[in-house]
């Protein structure tokens, strides 16, 4: 049990009135401490909502308040939260803690020592939930511990808001369990507790400020019981999401422009990146591809090319019809790393001539993926020397090449590189899958449209539109974790499919999310709907 004492809550309740950092010019111009505060933000929330530590939300006037009782504490939260509008300035009234699953948090002065499996039970809290009356609060999304004896972790984590989240039921007067909680509710300053039950007051809470995310994991690990090497592994995925968002904090996008701005141009607006994933930013490479420095260039990126026997290979719909255009623009090029296939002077400038293409095949290949090909297929593929321009996309392993934008398809390439988590690269399973679904959508659109036909909302195809992955290549290694490495796949590109609709463009809804730096959304900005009743408006007309 962890023992919040009134002159700890009034510490904070103290420091949270003469601090307002996340409105300061200080915060907005420090490019590292948002990069990490944003990381953290994500990490944070990520870990509450999935119930993997449990978190308080502290009303410090309620609960240091004598006077009332924890019905009048409810129904005063109730109308805080009822007139409760998204703040730019953090709360100065209330805060956040987060603790150990195996802790509990309660206000030293009105404790009930009644418990009930280790959890504190107080017998005048309410069982309703303050915000939202259909969350179950018995959901339990996390992994057991590796060791179930019961350990004290007094350890907790103390974080300034900007919203309340959504609440569950008091554990003591002025004290809510968390239920959900969005990252946009954190404010930017966050302090560590290492025991808090050794604390009745703080006279120096600066000193236990923290800002590298790395802290709340590895102490959330130790938790958790996690192995240390995971918990390492996790950590340099959130240090690559700091450092490459502190890069594009400081190397900021035009703000995109909505009446000239093709789908590329707002592949390459985004800032933040997935708007809840921790690793929203990570560009974790894994060997033996090298480490990718925040300046590594994702929007104008060199494909390569290699070939490799029919044999080994699987090959779905009309793959090498569809890279037709990529082929025969591809250009000689004498920077590759590796030792490519010589060219005798017979033989040309084109890459189709270099194979027996009764037996071989080509794969384009990402520049940066190339080492990790070479390694794991060995003599079973030889590097071309030829190379073709194409712009990535937001995804990092699409990619638009110049010379397939009139046919209007992309490609997608596996990429070994972590990002939110994920190792870029394409499973069998994509590589089936797509196209074979592509050839039966005639079909489910044609059904949908007999299924909606009597209702209100008929389903129409020029309100949907679906980019079909037509192609796909793969090796045909039946282990997985290899052939995932050298693998394509063919798909129709975003502008292409509205080309004929007057007036419209297509947009990658990530981007509509980003922020300016005075925090408003770019979909209101480019937009106009700088009003309530103009986005009202906007839906309903």
């Amino acid at each position: 049990m962890i023992y919040l004492s009134p002159d700890l809550i009034d510490s904070f309740g103290d420091k949270l009135s003469t601090i307002a950092l996340s409105n300061s010019k200080v915060f907005s111009n420090n490019h590292l401490l948002r990069a990490q505060h944003a990381t953290t933000s994500r990490l944070v929330s990520c870990m509450i909502n999935e119930g993997l530590v449990k978190s308080f939300v502290v009303f410090v006037d309620l609960s240091l308040d004598t006077s009332s009782n924890l019905s009048d504490s409810d129904m005063l939260v109730r109308q805080f939260a009822s007139k409760q509008q998204k703040n730019i300035a953090p709360l100065t009234t209330a805060f956040l803690i987060v603790c150990s699953k195996s802790e509990d948090i309660t206000y030293s002065h009105s404790l009930s020592k009644t418990s009930t499996s280790g959890k504190l039970t107080n017998p005048n809290s309410s069982a309703e939930s303050i915000y939202n009356d259909d969350f179950n609060q018995n959901t339990d999304q996390s992994v057991p511990l590796s060791d179930s004896s019961s350990i004290s972790n007094s350890s907790v984590f103390v974080f300034q808001l900007l919203n309340i989240p959504i609440l569950n039921q008091a554990s003591s007067k002025g004290i809510y369990s968390v239920g959900l909680i969005d990252p946009d509710e954190l404010a930017s300053t966050h302090w560590f507790i290492h025991n808090a039950n050794e604390y009745s007051s703080i006279a120096n809470i600066d000193s236990l400020k923290f800002s590298d995310p790395n802290i709340f994991m590895r102490e959330t690990g130790k938790w958790l019981k996690s192995d240390i090497n995971l918990i390492e592994s996790i950590c340099n995925e959130l240090t690559s999401s700091v450092v490459h968002q502190e890069y594009r904090y400081k190397n900021l996008p035009q703000t995109p422009d909505i009446m000239t701005y093709k789908s590329i141009d707002w592949e390459n607006s985004i800032i933040e990146g997935h708007a809840t994933h921790p690793m929203h930013r990570s560009r974790h490479s894994i060997q033996p591809l090298q480490k990718i420095v925040p300046e590594t260039d994702f929007k104008n990126i060199l494909i390569n090319f290699v070939t490799i026997e029919r044999k080994h290979v699987i090959i779905e719909g009309n793959y090498e019809d569809s890279l037709k255009s990529l082929f025969e623009s591809a250009t000689k090029t004498t920077k590759l790393p590796y030792t490519p296939i010589t060219i005798n002077s017979e033989e040309g400038t084109k890459i189709l001539s270099l194979i027996n293409l009764q037996t071989h095949v080509i794969i384009p290949v990402h520049e940066m993926h190339l080492p990790a090909i070479v390694e794991k297929f060995g003599n079973l593929i030889r590097v071309l020397p030829f190379e073709a321009k194409a712009q990535g996309q937001a995804s990092l392993r699409t990619v638009s090449p110049d010379s397939m934008i009139p046919s209007g398809l992309c490609i997608k390439l596996p990429l070994g590189i972590k990002t939110s988590s994920a190792l870029r690269t394409i499973t069998p399973w994509s590589t089936h899958i797509g196209p074979r679904i592509s050839k039966i959508l005639p079909l489910l659109n044609k059904k949908l449209e007999e299924v909606y036909s009597n209702t209100s909302t008929p389903f129409s195809q020029e309100r949907m539109y679906i980019a079909r992955e037509i192609a796909s290549i793969v090796h045909n290694d039946t282990d997985f974790d290899v052939s995932k490495y050298l693998s394509c796949i063919v798909r129709e590109e975003a502008d292409y499919l509205v080309r004929n609709n007057y007036n419209e463009n297509v947009i990658v809804c990530a981007a509509l999310t980003e922020k300016t730096l005075d925090g408003t959304p770019y979909v209101e900005k480019c937009l106009e709907l700088n009003t309530h009743e103009e986005k009202i408006n906007f839906f309903t007309r």
